[in-house]
């Protein structure tokens, strides 16, 4: 099953101007492209669902210094609490074997440019609790 992108980011703008401020990624399976988040305060996303980023690295978008985007980004943002019983899947084992025969095989000639699994910029007040990461690209 795939989710949209754009319904996830959709909801935590509609929960920013709404009065209870949280979104729920309920428990199924959802498979996810790279999302950025930006601008947003006093937020709740209560993942109890399983987000598995996609891990087609060749399709993965990269930003104007030449790396991959992180696969879950947020910019600017301000009393942030990401929580629940949920996972967050990186889908890493393509991204860590791409490191190891495309990088080492060429003896270092590429740069590894894998995106950060989860990535805050110029945010505070940020609360991580209860959710399981693993399979990080990097």
């Amino acid at each position: 099953m795939y989710y949209s992108l754009r319904a996830l980011e959709a909801s935590v703008f509609a929960a920013e101007r709404g009065v209870d401020k949280t979104v729920l990624v309920p428990g199924k399976t959802y498979y996810f492209f790279t999302t950025s988040i930006s601008n947003i305060r006093m937020v709740n996303i209560v993942v109890n669902g399983k987000i598995i980023f996609l891990d087609d690295i060749e399709q993965w978008p990269m930003n104007s210094k030449g790396s991959k985007f992180p696969q879950l980004g947020f910019l600017n943002c301000s009393s942030i609490s990401l929580s629940g019983d949920g996972v967050i899947d990186g889908n890493g084992y393509k991204w860590w074997w791409y490191v190891i025969s495309i990088l080492f095989k060429r003896k270092h000639t590429s740069r590894d440019n894998r995106g950060d699994m989860i990535y805050w910029s110029q945010s505070t007040d940020i609360s991580i609790s209860n959710l399981t990461f693993r399979n990080s690209p990097k």
